[in-house]
């Protein structure tokens, strides 16, 4: 039942969830303050009081076959600075974020399956129901946990991941997310091809289960890092947990809020942007990161919101134009000594044109899926929720295991390689992984 007066429950849950984030990176910066912890950048590594008995240093020197992530081909790339020494890695750290990040993943997604089981199917209000109440008191559990877990243990994930699977798993959120939006915002500017029935059949297969695969990308992501008191860390936690307050959020209609979708889609902007002047300094990566995914914001995510639309005729060219002048102007005092400026300028499109071509791989896999009779096929075995339940898992498990193999390995790829194959093949999975959730409730449809 929707609220007639007052408050409705949807926007004071926003409000709270937004309360406690705020609260939490106070607590993060706090604790981490009153340990002495100043690990800033693996480049101030020397100059920190406390972080040369924390960590290694950053790998600036080969340090030969033998040293995981220390040696070959883009290893500073490669190497993720906020992890223990692997002299200083237990068992007990290990199994203890895994059991964490797998516990946080599973609730979340029995959850959503319970929220989508309900007949007749689940509609969009302004309350709060069980399943908000459940996956809001998850989340926050969760968070709490992960900060005790850090100054216990201090390890997340990033021992036993690659680094480039982390960003991935962020990277395809974001590619649903154009595909998603597609129907109603287009590809550039506001307009695009009109889809075919099967194209447009499969971004609705995304739209309604996207929150299986977000959720795994935003869990994955937040328990590969420890809760460290720096800006970039506090800025990740802020991507992740806006991430899931947004999935406590379903079905009600802050979910579909245009201006909070923006928000929660181009908050990578920033973040990026710090999280490489953090790590790169102040010329080196940031520029690509930040006018990277401005660009994707300037041509394409802000066409989502209502006034841009209204005015879709004036803001195709000032979005543009505002975008090309600020990048050209800014590049001018971005260059290095004997760099020339026209090349530093191409790094602004790396970024968008992998978002934008694996954003037609996804478009194509979905049609592909929407076609396919192999549906027919399955359609008996995953009537059965336990089948459900091990081939969806399996799936996931997959992508986890891959990213394990490019870390126990040492795979050598440049780093952008790395999560260009990592961010195709997770799109590719998850979307299969939707379209067997699909095949699943229209079995359990049949039944009603």
């Amino acid at each position: 039942m929707d609220y007639k007066s007052g408050i409705r429950q949807d926007i004071l849950g926003w409000g709270l969830g937004i309360v406690y984030l705020l609260l939490l990176c106070v607590a993060i910066f706090s604790v981490g303050g009153w340990r002495g912890w100043d690990a800033d950048s693996g480049w101030v590594h020397n100059a920190s009081r406390t972080s040369r008995d924390r960590f290694l240093p950053e790998p600036s020197l080969d340090e030969g076959p033998g040293a995981v992530g220390r040696h070959g081909l883009d290893r500073e790339a490669r190497w993720y600075y906020w992890k223990l020494p692997p002299s200083r890695v237990t068992i007990g750290s290990r199994v203890s974020v895994w059991a964490l990040f797998t516990t946080h993943l599973l609730a979340n997604w029995l959850i959503l399956y319970g929220a989508q089981s309900q007949h007749p199917p689940t509609k969009y209000i302004g309350s709060y129901r069980w399943f908000n109440f459940r996956l809001f008191a998850v989340n926050v559990i969760f968070h709490c946990l992960h900060l005790i877990h850090t100054h216990l243990f201090y390890d997340g994930l990033a021992q036993d991941v690659s680094i480039a699977s982390s960003q991935s798993s962020v990277i395809m959120l974001l590619i649903f997310v154009l595909a998603m939006e597609y129907p109603s915002r287009g590809f550039l500017l506001g307009s695009s091809p009109a889809l075919t029935a099967a194209a447009a059949y499969g971004t609705r297969v995304l739209r309604r289960y996207h929150g299986y695969a977000f959720m795994w990308a935003s869990v994955y992501t937040f328990w590969y890092h420890p809760m460290e008191n720096t800006v970039g860390h506090c800025g990740g936690v802020v991507h992740t947990y806006t991430i899931m307050l947004q999935g406590s959020l379903a079905y009600t209609r802050v979910h579909l809020n245009p201006y909070w979708r923006v928000f929660l889609e181009s908050w990578v902007t920033i973040h990026s942007g710090i999280v490489a002047y953090q790590t790169g300094g102040p010329i080196v990566f940031w520029p690509m990161f930040f006018f990277g995914f401005f660009f994707i914001f300037s041509f394409t995510q802000i066409f989502t919101i209502p006034f841009i639309k209204r005015n879709l005729h004036l803001c195709r060219w000032i979005m543009p134009l505002s975008f090309t002048t600020a990048t050209l102007i800014s590049y001018k005092f971005l260059q290095k000594p004997g760099e020339s400026y026209f090349l530093r300028l191409t790094e602004v499109i790396r970024i968008p044109v992998i978002e934008y071509t694996v954003l037609g791989l996804l478009l194509l896999f979905v049609t592909y899926l929407s076609r396919s009779k192999i549906w027919v096929g399955v359609s008996r075995l995953l009537r059965n929720r336990l089948a459900l339940f091990v081939i969806f898992c399996s799936l996931y498990i997959i992508m986890i295991g891959v990213s394990v193999c490019f870390q126990v390995y040492d795979v050598k790829w440049p780093l952008g390689a790395l999560t260009a194959f990592l961010t195709s093949f997770f799109v590719i999975l998850c979307a299969l992984s939707l379209f067997v959730m699909d095949t699943h409730f229209k079995c359990q449809d049949k039944k009603q």
